[in-house]
């Protein structure tokens, strides 16, 4: 805490890492090109289940996108989930002092219109696993153009007393 409040260099944020989930077709890569500029690099690609997205232009951001449900026959809730546990679990192994990379949040991206099965089945799994909310799971909304019906998706799920505190 001491390091916090007199700024110490260890505990300096060089870029956010965030990653991004959802199904197939979703609107992740867009999202991910409209927030980098469109000047993309890819940094890292690992059997074909996530990519690591960085930008010159936006250089405090590091977006790591999952394969997304229904992508191919392994790209089941259960399997996506335990992908992404093992890749947080193996960023915090990595005797990295400075924290670099260090999760600092799930982007869920849903349709603005659409929460099925398999995706709710995902959601749930992530939020279990991190319900102590060390690494908080926020829904992006993808391929709306309409206000209302996000509101209205949004009234939905907040009825559901399992996800009030995740939105």
């Amino acid at each position: 805490i001491n390091s916090i409040i007199n700024n110490n260099e260890i505990f300096t944020i060089e870029h956010w890492n965030i990653i991004l989930v959802g199904r197939k077709g979703v609107g992740k890569t867009t999202l991910i090109k409209y927030i980098l500029d469109n000047d993309i690099n890819i940094e890292t690609y690992f059997n074909q289940d996530y990519i690591i997205y960085t930008s010159p232009k936006v250089k405090y951001l590091r977006l790591i996108e999952f394969k997304g449900i229904g992508y191919d026959n392994g790209s089941t809730p259960d399997n996506i989930k335990e992908k992404i546990k093992n890749y947080i679990e193996g960023c915090l192994k990595s005797n990295d002092e400075n924290f670099h990379n260090v999760i600092h949040c799930i982007w869920y991206c849903i349709s603005g219109e659409r929460f099925e099965g398999p995706e709710k089945s995902l959601f749930y799994s992530l939020k279990k696993i991190y319900e102590d909310n060390t690494i908080p799971i926020i829904f992006v909304y993808t391929q709306s153009n309409d206000e209302d019906s996000c509101k209205d998706f949004e009234s939905k799920m907040r009825e559901n007393d399992h996800i009030e505190n995740s939105l």
